[in-house]
């Protein structure tokens, strides 16, 4: 069982698994459940009313999910408008991402909460989620993001991100490793 397509077929050309063998069951989200969370109250000053849009990531903090790349697209944005960016989860990147924003001017701008027991009332109330994996087998959260109302863009990263933004037609879609055109998908669905 593959969840995506472009999974299907890699397990096909890697492992020579007859494609009559692989059944695609796409990863699902219980919508109700998700926007049920969203409710939760939530106060936090970053998202009060007026305040600059708030870019969200959620994650291990990992050499997966690239989130450097996210910081350097971020610190590009940050050139033409004002905005945050913050990223739920935790894991052994931490530390570096920490000294990558005070290099690249971002780290008033910048929180790194840890684990969120709750992302979906910050998905609901975000200007932004955005995607800078390196690879996803299908990215859960990026459909708690769409079922919130939240906006995506995310970076091209295999297995299932082309299908769950139905090719660029849901959210952009930018080549991996283009910190530019990651920063400007963000603004363009950010409005600026």
């Amino acid at each position: 069982i593959a969840v995506s397509r472009e999974l299907a077929g890699d397990l096909h050309h890697r492992l020579g698994i007859s494609r009559e063998r692989i059944a695609v069951i796409a990863n699902g989200v219980d919508i109700a459940g998700v926007r049920l969370l969203a409710q939760a109250p939530l106060d936090d000053p970053w998202f009060a009313s007026g305040a600059p849009p708030v870019i969200v990531s959620a994650g291990r903090l990992s050499r997966q999910k690239n989130y450097a790349l996210l910081l350097d697209a971020f610190a590009i944005l940050r050139r033409t408008m004002h905005a945050r960016l913050m990223i739920m989860g935790d894991g052994p990147d931490r530390a570096a991402l920490l000294r990558q924003s005070e290099r690249l001017g971002i780290a008033a701008d910048l929180r790194l909460p840890g684990f969120e027991s709750n992302p979906p009332r910050y998905f609901a109330r975000a200007g932004l989620f955005a995607l800078s994996s390196r690879w996803e087998g299908a990215s859960n959260v990026i459909l708690e993001a769409l079922a919130c109302g939240c906006p995506v863009a995310a970076v091209d990263c295999p297995t299932g991100i082309r299908e769950q933004l139905d090719h660029g037609r849901i959210g952009p879609i930018v080549p991996q490793g283009d910190a530019p055109a990651l920063a400007r998908a963000m603004a363009q669905r950010l409005g600026a």
